[in-house]
């Protein structure tokens, strides 16, 4: 691109060469060859041919001035002009890299601040489980997937009996039911959220009734390993399975919930 921007200042250079030896052809030699060959012969001597004399070295001063400005025109426009351009250019490219990458700084940032933000509000702050916002979203694309798929998933409830009430004991208690929760093998997409109080929820993703009942036993052994007999801390459990419970996430819902409220032990 410098090579040929360095073209197109030469041969403009050029074109302002040749004009200006047109004016001045115009403006000096031909008015001059004029006063020269037609008018100074029919004047007398005196004052008129004095002043046709001074009026041809006027012209030939301004005729020498016009022909030293189209000298010095093209080496400006092959040197300091695209020397000046080319600096601008440069500087110009230099700010807009300058801002782009300060713009994409800011971007990064942004999506970073948009991120943790997206993180904080579907977490639950006590045990670091999703909250009941992020269950009840991700429940509504499963069932979609259902639908379109045929994929099955299952729904879990949990909830914990005979915790301590104490703020620094209870909620002890619920983030080492949470250790429990996450820690049976399940499949990567599958949530384990915190549905309200001692409540909790497990969406098991790609799982049958059969699977959801194998994940509550395990979870079954993980508070007994946990909490002493003399606690007494029970658990009561409710299984909803898409398609046998329901065809949609509000009936999935109500049918695990109506399970967990009669009290009956899955498995």
């Amino acid at each position: 691109m410098s090579a040929d921007r360095g073209i197109d200042v030469a041969r403009a250079g050029q074109r302002l060469k040749r004009k200006v030896l047109v004016a001045l052809v115009l403006s000096s030699g031909v008015p001059m060859l004029v006063l020269l060959v037609v008018v100074l012969p029919t004047l007398g001597t005196g004052i008129s041919q004095m002043l046709i004399v001074l009026t041809i070295v006027g012209m030939l001063a301004g005729a020498w001035v016009i022909w030293d400005l189209g000298r010095i025109g093209p080496l400006m426009a092959s040197e300091s002009v695209r020397s000046g351009f080319e600096r601008t250019i440069e500087r110009q490219a230099a700010e807009i890299n300058t801002y782009a990458t300060r713009l994409d700084a800011a971007y990064k940032e942004l999506e970073s601040t948009h991120a943790r933000w997206k993180e904080t509000s579907f977490k639950d702050e006590v045990t670091g489980l999703y909250n009941r916002r992020f269950l009840l979203l991700r429940l509504e694309e499963e069932v979609g997937r259902w639908c379109r798929f045929s994929h099955p998933c299952s729904l879990v409830l949990l909830e914990l009996e005979g915790l301590r009430m104490g703020y620094g004991a209870y909620d002890a208690a619920l983030a080492a039911f949470a250790r429990i929760l996450m820690a049976p093998p399940r499949s990567t997409v599958s949530v384990i959220a915190r549905y309200g109080g001692s409540r909790f929820a497990a969406l098991l993703v790609e799982t049958r009734r059969q699977g959801a009942f194998r994940f509550v036993q395990l979870v079954r052994n993980g508070v007994a390993a946990e909490y002493p007999p003399a606690d007494e801390i029970g658990l009561r459990v409710g299984i909803a399975s898409l398609p046998e419970d329901g065809a949609d996430a509000e009936q999935l819902l109500s049918a695990a919930d109506a399970v967990l409220r009669r009290g009956l032990a899955a498995g």
